[in-house]
């Protein structure tokens, strides 16, 4: 799980290449604060609040998931994307795009310690989203499997998606208890919620894994009228004159 410990605020200078009819170089100076990246023409203070004017030039790592990789056979270039599968997230001309953007740093400590606080800064950056994402989720819509289910997933080598070890056998308890969506996929409870973490939707068919508001009230009312007519819950009139 990324750190939710944020890390320090550190700028400098980078050189940033410029995808137009020419390609070329620009020196950009950059603040890394709170998981986000800010460059300007312009220097700016490391402490306090920026500058209005760097707000559209501003990376944010808790609206996109990224990663930071060195360019192949070089040494002291980097290329800056969001992760496979996700767009920018933020207001940039590079919006709903996976355009990666080539840096080189222009500093004494080295292209490799620089990279390294944009490391922490993007990790911080993804635990804060996915922190937030947990906070919006509804609860997964899964099902226990039956005992002679199970004995048909082993019998057929069936493995889980998520972590591709065996289903079936004895049902466990826990982490490696056998469970279905609504979908009719099966998975390690634990896996499935682990990676109901991160995303809505079953990593097989794309469906939502998730209970609709409307199967969770389902749910409820016919918890509630199984317990009434199992004499649970008092009638209405009860202790009446």
């Amino acid at each position: 799980m990324p750190s939710t410990a944020a890390p320090m605020n550190a700028r400098g200078r980078l050189l940033k290449i410029s995808n137009g009819l020419v390609a070329r170089w620009s020196i950009r100076h950059f603040v890394l604060k709170q998981g986000r990246l800010y460059w300007s023409a312009e220097e700016m203070p490391l402490h306090g609040p920026l500058p209005r004017w760097c707000e559209p030039t501003c990376f944010d790592f808790t609206k996109t998931e990224c990663e930071m990789l060195p360019v192949p056979d070089t040494s002291d270039r980097w290329v800056l994307r969001p992760e496979s599968g996700q767009v920018w997230g933020d207001q940039h001309r590079r919006a709903g795009t996976r355009e990666p953007v080539i840096l080189e740093f222009e500093d004494s400590q080295g292209n490799g310690w620089w990279a390294e606080h944009f490391r922490r800064h993007i990790a911080y950056g993804k635990a804060v989203l996915l922190a937030k994402r947990r906070r919006h989720r509804r609860p997964l819509d899964l099902q226990d499997v039956s005992a002679e289910e199970l004995r048909a997933c082993s019998e057929s080598g069936a493995e889980c998606a998520i972590c591709l070890e065996a289903l079936g056998g004895e049902q466990e308890d826990g982490d490696r208890r056998v469970v279905q969506t609504a979908c009719g996929h099966r998975f390690h409870q634990g896996c499935v919620e682990r990676w109901g973490q991160q995303a809505s939707s079953c990593p097989v068919c794309r469906s939502s894994i998730e209970r609709s508001s409307s199967r969770s009230c389902f749910r409820r009312i016919t918890r509630a009228c199984s317990r009434r007519l199992a004499g649970q819950e008092p009638q209405a009139d009860a202790g009446a004159d």
